[in-house]
């Protein structure tokens, strides 16, 4: 519905519809009820709407078949213009298309695991057996970096402890 809010009419008044990809227009475009000819994608010469007019235009428009939409809800947003030389207006409107999967339906996917072992038991141990060898590389090698630095650290105590005997006995030679 198209409105004049305004004291004054607007003329020369042009509507224009787009459509999202998913909706095709199918003409059956009526304005006030009464069949016309226009066409709203292109632009529908509306012509004058007096003050506080109003002018209800409807069409149909086809919805996508069901493969064009992802599972789930979907919702295309369609832009209406509404303009004239001196002014502009723009409003949406929107449908939600939802798809649903049909549950249960038959499949060729195997589910159990009969025939299907290396898959469910050997590929799984193979797996589990190369990440412990991989871990227990990584924990020997981290093992090794604190033994490392367990011993540094001792040396370092010691050297210090070293240092502090000789400089006390370097100071009572001096006396």
């Amino acid at each position: 519905m198209i409105t004049s809010t305004g004291s004054t009419g607007v003329q020369s008044v042009i509507l224009k519809d787009s459509l999202p990809w998913q909706l095709t227009y199918q003409n059956n475009l009526k304005i006030n009820g009464v069949s016309s000819a226009g066409d709203i994608l292109t632009g529908l010469n509306l012509g004058t709407i007096s003050p506080g007019q109003s002018k209800v235009i409807t069409f149909e428009a086809q919805v996508a078949s069901e493969d064009k939409f992802i599972y789930g809800t979907t919702t295309l947003t369609n832009a209406a213009l509404a303009y004239n030389a001196n002014t502009a207006k723009t409003d949406t409107a929107q449908v939600v298309v939802t798809r649903k999967g049909v549950a249960g339906v038959a499949t060729e996917v195997e589910t159990g695991i009969v025939g299907r072992a290396l898959d469910y038991i050997l590929f799984p141990l193979a797996i589990t057996f190369i990440i412990i060898l991989v871990f227990k590389n990584y924990l020997v090698l981290l093992n090794e970096w604190f033994e490392k630095r367990k011993n540094g650290a001792i040396e370092y105590r010691a050297n210090r402890a070293l240092k502090k005997v000789i400089s006390s006995i370097k100071s009572r030679e001096r006396l």
